[in-house]
């Protein structure tokens, strides 16, 4: 699945460059692909590349031409041990082999092979998932019921694998025990919770994307099968290649967006097993045509930002959806053959200065894109993602009118919302007589008098009403209230549509549902091309907004500060000062100023002159050539959504090549900030901060106290000269912090860090890392991972977390630390050890004088050679003192103070500072022979003064001290000794001889 930006084919923005024309044999002839906005434009920049597409049809004939190089067979669909393969097959239902899941996939990314046609998203991954193939994912076996319908559901919910789905399938008729019931009733139920679940799992939780049609029985939307009421779906409705609605297409208040669907050419089976004779069919029509081209559309999206949410997706194509047909505010128009709804405009306030247009057989109008791509890339500049996880659900209170209905009747309902959501999705949930549908309109209105129909009764679809007359609860959802809000008294009017008809009945209960963003003060003002009258953008709630213009092609100047006129594309925008925080223009060449308060212009592309004002602002010039001044304050010139990689030095005052972005001239920054390809980003002589983003880049702080953050891939920092703090990231990465007192963290990877001149302090993160100190005192620590550790000269601190970490230290290089987790035995050279964390751990010196201090738990500590200090601290400890004069402290618990090696001719003395039988501490002399002229191990016998027989322990007393007493040779001299705190005498206890 797709997450990081991939491959491009062009760079952003090069103005000299022609479109981008696919060289295939047909291409010619797929005059739709003209009337979907400017693609040639975008596919200079995209194809797609890097996004998998998921096609739930009857079969994709992968073995075909253009769909063989971009066809993806990993992500077949495996269910209860079988591998089901994605190619069409003959089934009951369909008889031969259906070339239907073939026609979806070439719209959606047939490759630019130079043979045949191409796709909209011509680089995708496309996978077929046939679910109209007799087996158990079988969708017909289902509704037939020759299977339970559990290998669909799991199907469905493998959508999740995918980044887009494509469903140009669906049923109809489906309120109640009908020939869809299957579908409709717990399957359709089942289904809604599969695709639910991949808007919840796919893309790492962005979720996938699902498309649906919208279906080709001119019939309201609100009446097909249960996909449709779902608010994971995009629900597509078909036009004419010219624009209008098509004579098939169903309509509804859920239509998101239309396209064409109206003899479109796209692949077909190899030879005759296709629709027409050949590779190539070119009157492919209906519903199932228009989705893949929206399908196609969103990978080129998704390639462009792939850190969209899937609502984020549906608001995009909603926001840059172009009118189509009969113009807004009048009736449908008979010349337009066969529109039934007018548009009309929500009482949203977020686009173009006003609502959103919408008409129900368009949903919010044409897709554009040129315009949706454009959206795409800086969607989520000024917010986050939208997806699951952030989505806010809120609900009305249900009403139970228990209403009787006779001949005639028109009754009005409130339904109350307390929570103030910014809507993206509703769903009115109805129970009547089903009988009542054949004569009934429902009429929603919101708090703020936005009128939408969601279902028109009888119109168009009587012919699918049975003979059922029973009680039924179906949803019936709208996309038409998006960016309004949710809090106030919404009324539904349920009024009868049919005069003739005489049915009777009982309205049971209704209530909504709305999903959508909790409401907040910060909003996003979207301006289009269909901006055409100046207006002015006035918010005084105290937000900091953001003004979108991404989709305008021409010259826009937008000042912040108010000393100059502003305008979009030409059209002029009176601004109020203080709320805009953001500020996103398209291709032209802008001029943006920004005000006293940290502000975030994006010129994108063209040649564009930004300058930041007193706040501490983000400038992002795009391609082009630009001429970009931070002000005052901490400015940062950012490079995101280049499509190479860019060679930027803070330190060049005049122009430069950036080679991914353009020439530009930069002034008064002091951050910068690279591209998702390799950067070469170097500071100036003031403190910096450097950031990557991806790809393997190089960062050079150069003199100051600079930040410096490499980002993904394998990326090399230098600090230079001055504190500075370095942070590789994800990927293996080199730092090297230079002069200075450095703070070096690497991330995730095999990184390899140097900390130069000055007490550096290191932090390896995951990974195997090599960490370097230099000439001062640095504290290492190499995180997880088996890490190398040198700390070189002077006197250094490391953190030891894994057994095949590695301490290494030189002679002379100063009195070292070594702080472990784990038990651990000192390295040479190396002279203290303190054990940390909960477990009860071991430590062992070396040949140097060592100090060993435990941690809470109980631990074993072994001085071996030289004059050693060692600190149970707390638990019940074991110290070991070893040779040389040791210096031994249990600390808290019951210690054990143990004498084990063999004695030599010096007579060494150790002194224990704390010992206490009360607290249940003893000493341990049993693995010393006590008589060195008999074989085995003799025990000592303890006597008031030597008598020149191997053996003896004699304890002599002074004034708070103990002087224990060895002989182990008969010669009445001590071999050994030790100071204990205190008085303790023989019978006294904790003795193990």
């Amino acid at each position: 699945m797709m997450r990081a930006k991939t491959e491009t084919v062009a760079e952003i923005g090069a103005e000299s460059a022609p479109d981008y024309a696919p060289t295939d044999t047909s291409y010619g002839a797929q005059a739709w692909l003209t009337r979907i906005g400017d693609i040639q434009t975008i596919w200079n920049e995209y194809n797609g590349a890097g996004v998998h597409v998921g096609v739930y049809d009857t079969g994709v004939q992968y073995t075909h031409p253009d769909l063989a190089l971009n066809y993806d067979a990993s992500l077949h669909i495996t269910y209860k041990g079988v591998t089901y393969d994605g190619a069409p097959s003959a089934s009951v239902a369909y008889g031969a082999i259906g070339p239907h899941g073939t026609n979806v996939a070439g719209l959606i990314g047939a490759s630019a092979d130079g043979a045949n046609g191409v796709g909209v998203a011509f680089g995708a991954s496309l996978t077929g998932v046939n679910i109209f193939n007799d087996g158990e994912l079988d969708l017909n076996g289902l509704i037939n019921g020759t299977t339970d319908g559990e290998g669909l559901v799991y199907a469905l919910r493998q959508s999740a694998t995918f980044d887009i789905v494509n469903n140009s399938w669906g049923s109809s008729g489906g309120f109640y025990a009908g020939n869809s019931s299957a579908m409709d009733g717990a399957g359709g139920a089942a289904k809604d919770s599969a695709w639910t679940y991949a808007t919840e799992a796919g893309r790492d939780g962005l979720g996938t994307i699902v498309v649906k049609s919208a279906g080709n029985d001119r019939g309201d939307t609100n009446m097909n099968d249960s996909g449709a009421q779902s608010h994971s779906v995009i629900l597509v409705g078909a036009i004419r290649v010219a624009g209008s609605k098509s004579d098939f297409g169903s309509y509804g208040a859920n239509l998101l967006i239309s396209a064409p669907g109206t003899a479109i050419q796209t692949t077909d089976l190899l030879g005759s097993e296709g629709y027409a004779p050949g590779d190539f069919f070119d009157q492919f029509s209906g519903t199932s045509a228009s989705a893949p081209i929206v399908s196609g559309v969103i990978a080129l999206m998704l390639q462009a930002n792939p850190e969209l949410g899937w609502r984020d997706v549906q608001d995009i194509l909603a926001y840059s959806a172009k009118l189509t047909g009969s113009p807004v505010g009048g009736p449908p128009d008979p010349a337009l053959n066969f529109e039934r709804n007018a548009w009309f405009y929500t009482h949203a306030t977020t686009l173009n200065g006003g609502g959103l247009h919408f008409s129900e057989d368009y949903g919010f109008g044409k897709l554009d894109a040129y315009a949706a791509v454009r959206m795409a890339q800086t969607w989520t500049v000024g917010q986050s993602a939208h997806h699951s996880a952030n989505m806010a659900t809120v609900h009305s209170n249900t009403v139970n009118p228990g209403v009787n209905y006779g001949a005639t009747f028109d009754e009005t309902f409130t339904l109350d919302i307390a929570e103030q959501v910014n809507i993206d999705h509703l769903t009115l949930t109805l129970d009547v007589g089903a009988n009542m549908l054949r004569q009934i309109r429902i009429i929603l209105t919101s708090p703020t008098g936005t009128e939408v129909e969601l279902f028109d009764g009888v119109a168009g679809t009587a012919n699918n009403f049975s003979t059922y007359q029973g009680p039924i609860a179906w949803n019936y959802s709208a996309q038409a209230f998006r960016g309004e809000l949710s809090q106030g008294a919404w009324s539904v009017r349920l009024v009868d549509a049919v005069t003739n008809l005489t049915l009777t009945g009982t309205i049971n209960a209704l209530s909504l549902e709305i999903i959508g963003d909790l409401a907040t003060i910060d909003q996003r003002y979207v301006y289009t091309a269909e901006y055409l009258t100046p207006g002015t953008l006035n918010d005084t709630d105290g937000g900091r907004d953001t003004l979108d213009a991404s989709t305008i092609r021409t010259n826009s100047v937008v000042d912040l500060s108010l000393a100059t006129a502003s305008n979009l594309g030409g059209v002029g925008i009176t601004l109020t000062a203080g709320h805009l925080a953001t500020v996103i223009t398209g291709d032209g060449a802008d001029r943006l100023t920004g005000d006293d308060l940290d502000n975030a212009l994006w010129g994108m592309r063209g040649d564009d002159i930004l300058k930041g004002g007193l706040g501490s602002d983000v400038l992002n010039g795009g391609a082009g050539t630009d001429d970009l001044d931070g002000g005052l304050g901490f400015d940062t010139v950012s490079y995101e959504g280049a499509s190479a990689g860019v060679s930027v030095s803070l330190a060049i005052t005049g122009w430069q090549n950036t080679l991914g972005a353009g020439i530009d001239r930069l002034a008064g920054f002091e951050s910068l900030r690279g591209s998702s390809y390799a950067d070469v980003l170097t500071g100036n002589a003031a403190s910096n901060r450097l950031t990557g983003d991806g790809g393997a880049d190089r960062l050079d702080g150069a003199a100051g106290n600079d930040v410096l953050y490499g980002g993904a891939d394998a990326d090399d920092l230098f600090g230079g000269v001055g504190n500075d703090t370095l942070d590789g990231g994800d990927g293996d990465d080199r730092l090297n912090g230079g002069d200075g007192a450095d703070k070096l963290y690497g991330g995730a990877g095999a990184d390899v860090m140097t900390g130069g001149i000055g007490a550096d302090r290191f932090d390896g993160g995951e990974g195997d890392d090599l960490l370097q100190g230099g000439l001062d005192n640095d504290y290492l620590d190499g995180g997880l991972g088996a890490d190398v550790m040198q700390g070189g000269l002077a006197n250094d601190v490391y953190i030891v977390d894994d057994l095949a970490d590695q301490v290494l230290e030189l002679a002379d290089q100063g009195a070292d630390i070594v702080r472990s987790s784990v038990t651990w035995t000192l390295g040479a050279n190396t002279e203290h050890l303190e054990l940390q964390g909960a477990g009860a751990l071991n430590g062992t010196g070396n040949a140097m004088v060592n100090s060993l201090k435990g941690n809470a738990a109980g631990n074993r500590l072994d001085g071996l050679a030289a004059n050693d200090s060692l600190y149970g601290e707390g638990g019940d400890d074991i110290l070991i003192g070893g040779e040389g004069n040791d210096q031994l402290r249990g600390g808290a618990g019951a210690d054990a103070f143990v004498v084990a090696h063999q004695f030599g001719a010096t007579l060494e003395t150790d002194t224990i500072f704390d010992f206490n039988v009360l607290d249940g501490d003893y000493i341990d002399l049993s693995a010393i022979d006590a008589n060195s002229l008999l074989a085995g191990n003799q025990a000592f016998t303890k006597v008031a003064a030597f008598s020149k027989h191997a053996g003896e322990m004699a304890l002599t007393f002074a004034p708070g001290q103990t002087l224990l007493k060895l002989d182990i040779n008969g010669d009445g001299k001590a071999d050994y000794q030790m100071k204990i705190n205190g008085d303790v005498t023989g019978a006294s206890g904790g003795w193990l001889l």
